[in-house]
C-alpha cells in the first residue's frame, strides 16, 4: 500500500467512515477507517502518533498525481512485478526519516511528537 502521511485535521474525509483495528508491520496494532458506503480503506492511524496523524491512502485525494514519495519502505515483502520509483530512497523494512527528509518535513514530525508526548502524559 502507499500511503501519504498528513496531519490528521488536514484530512476531510467525503463520506461517514467506520474503523477497523488491525496489526501494522511493525506489531503494533493501528486503525483502518474505511468508507462506510463501499468499504475502501482511506487512512490509517499508526502507534507512534495515534489519532494526530494519517497514513492516507495514496489514491485517495484530489489531485494524487501530485505527490511525490519521500521512501518506499517494506521494499523486502513486495511483490516482483512492483516497480520502485527511480531516485526514492527504499529500505526492505524500517527506516529512519532523519537520514533523509527535509528539514520541513522533520519540523512536522517533531511537532507531531510533542502533541503525542503532551497527550500521553495528560493520560498518565
Amino acid at each position: 500500500m502507499v500511503n501519504v502521511f498528513y496531519e490528521s485535521d488536514r484530512i476531510i474525509p467525503s463520506g461517514a467512515v467506520i474503523e477497523h483495528v488491525v496489526e501494522a508491520g511493525i506489531g503494533q496494532p493501528h486503525i483502518v477507517r474505511r468508507y462506510a458506503s463501499c468499504g475502501t480503506a482511506i487512512l490509517s492511524h499508526y502507534a507512534r502518533f495515534g489519532r494526530l496523524s494519517a497514513g492516507l491512502r495514496a489514491g485517495t485525494p484530489d489531485d494524487p498525481g501530485a505527490m511525490r514519495p519521500s521512501a518506499a519502505i517494506f521494499t523486502a515483502s513486495r511483490m516482483p512485478w512492483v516497480v520502485l520509483p527511480e531516485g526514492v530512497p527504499a529500505f526492505e523494512a524500517h527506516y529512519r526519516p532523519s537520514d533523509f527528509l527535509p528539514e520541513a518535513s522533520l519540523s512536522r514530525f517533531r511537532a507531531l511528537a510533542a502533541r503525542q508526548d503532551a497527550l500521553k502524559d495528560v493520560a498518565a
